[in-house]
């Protein structure tokens, strides 16, 4: 194994770095000057300055400062030593404000490694998408100076092995699942978008491509991950409180990603994890039916991110939320969702939030009804528990004027359709219809014969009836005026 010079205490000699925000999304990225061609010569160390449209990592990269003259400073063949690190934390300073549309556009994924190997300084910069397994992380504190300087309180080398081929690769990062750091052994599925630093490794025919990038994904052998979502998202994720700019991609990843699974699957798939639950998790009814108790959730929520479920319920609102952000729109293909507000017979009168996919055909929204309630039951992966606002009533049902309103706590689940269970239309009896029938044939027939026999028995003289009744008068008559 090659030998990596990981001391914490050692001092980093960062560049200082001008410009943009850390944060700049790729399309703010300013650009300084402009050469006779508009391309630079990787293997020079003179700096060449870029206009126009960014067309990769390397671009964006150089128009931020970190240009040929840093990325020479690589050695390949050789461990990861000072002037490495230098470069590498130099790029991670600004790849992690990488807009995440512009990552996924500009990594590469039809490439193999004897690429790296046949030319890997025309590669150094270029994004990667890397698909491994995760078998050792190692953190690193940099000293103050430097980490005041970087913004960075700490970055993690993560050694991996990637594709079929088992390729060792170490991948500097800022984030990493928190889950890895506790564990003991580690070989863990992994993905990463990374930029490709230099070729370490004193064996030529092995080499270990070195790579820098924001964060490590993580998916588990679970439900959720084998979906292809980054569970370690999840750490960052705001528990009882309202919605955070950590929870828009977690709480959006998940949600094209249900989307892409078949009708019905997530509840096949939840119903057989119900199957083997056991208390507290599940619970059984007095007729014998299991079911997930929603108490778990209301109370340690932190507990069950990214778990999937199915509740039975009450659905007291339904409603179509569209989605405005342009970067959701481009990189999920999802313009709305539908929010289904849940009550069980076991939330003791609180809420739980579904958001899905799609409804099912015919099932109406409570948009502009006076009184909604429709049965359901839903499978879904428990995000967070969220906060909002509520308006806050006093003992006797009215609006409070001194404080109008107050926080509520509900369990998010996102999920991809529901399984709608309307009232059933009252059934049409045979029996009882031919049973009504006959009575009111009887009836009538009583009624016709009566009046036959009340025809015969008439009187025929001494009485006559008057040939129109009188008038109804078109008002009431006046009354008689006192004398």
């Amino acid at each position: 194994m090659v030998v990596f010079l990981l001391a914490a205490g050692l001092s980093f000699l960062v560049t200082a770095c001008s410009g943009a925000p850390v944060w700049a999304a790729a399309e703010e990225a300013p650009a300084t000057a402009t050469d006779t061609n508009g391309q630079s010569a990787p293997d020079g160390d003179s700096p060449v300055v870029r206009t126009g449209p960014i067309t990769g990592s390397r671009d964006l990269l150089e128009r931020h400062g970190v240009d040929a003259s840093q990325f020479n400073r690589l050695r390949d063949g050789l461990p990861v030593g000072e002037d490495d690190l230098e470069t590498m934390l130099n790029v991670l300073f600004w790849v992690r404000g990488f807009a995440k549309a512009d990552v996924l556009r500009w990594a590469r994924h039809d490439w193999r490694i004897e690429q790296l190997v046949a030319d890997p300084a025309s590669h150094r910069g270029e994004m990667f998408l890397l698909q491994a397994r995760a078998e050792k992380v190692t953190r690193v504190a940099p000293p103050p100076e430097d980490a005041e300087r970087l913004e960075l309180d700490q970055y993690y080398l993560v050694e991996l092995k990637l594709g079929p081929q088992q390729q060792p690769a170490l991948i500097l990062a800022e984030r990493v699942p928190q889950a890895w750091l506790k564990a003991e052994a580690l070989d863990e599925p992994a993905s990463a978008e990374g930029v490709f630093m230099k070729l370490a490794g004193e064996q030529p025919e092995r080499p270990m491509p070195v790579f820098v990038a924001a964060r490590v994904a993580w998916h588990p052998d679970t439900p959720l991950g084998n979906l292809g979502v980054d569970v370690g998202l999840l750490d960052d994720v705001a528990e009882k409180r309202p919605f955070q700019s950590s929870d828009r991609e977690p709480f959006y990843q998940v949600l094209s990603a249900v989307g892409r699974t078949a009708p019905g699957q997530l509840l096949r798939q939840a119903e057989a994890l119900l199957a083997k639950a056991a208390p507290p998790e599940a619970r059984t009814d007095r007729r014998g039916n299991k079911y997930f108790a929603v108490a778990p959730l209301f109370n340690e929520g932190y507990k069950h991110r990214g778990k999937l479920y199915v509740l039975q319920g009450t659905a007291r609102r339904v409603q179509r939320i569209l989605v405005t952000d342009t970067d959701i729109q481009q990189r999920y293909q999802i313009d709305h969702y539908y929010q289904i507000e849940v009550y069980t017979d076991d939330s003791a009168g609180y809420p739980l939030t579904f958001v899905v996919r799609e409804l099912p055909e015919g099932m109406p929204t409570s948009d502009g009804a006076a009184r909604y309630g429709e049965a359901v039951r839903i499978a879904g992966f428990f995000l967070k528990n969220w906060a909002f606002q509520v308006p806050a009533l006093d003992d006797r049902g009215q609006l409070r004027s001194d404080n109008p309103t107050q926080t509520q706590i509900a369990p998010l689940l996102i999920g991809r359709d529901v399984l709608w269970l309307p009232a059933p239309l009252p059934q049409r009896s045979l029996w009882l219809e031919v049973a009504l029938g006959t009575v009111f044939f009887v009836v009538v027939l009583g009624l016709l014969a009566g009046m036959w026999w009340s025809s015969r028995s008439r009187p025929m003289r001494g009485t006559q009836l008057p040939d129109a009744l009188p008038p109804i008068p078109a008002e009431e008559p006046a009354a008689p005026e006192s004398q």
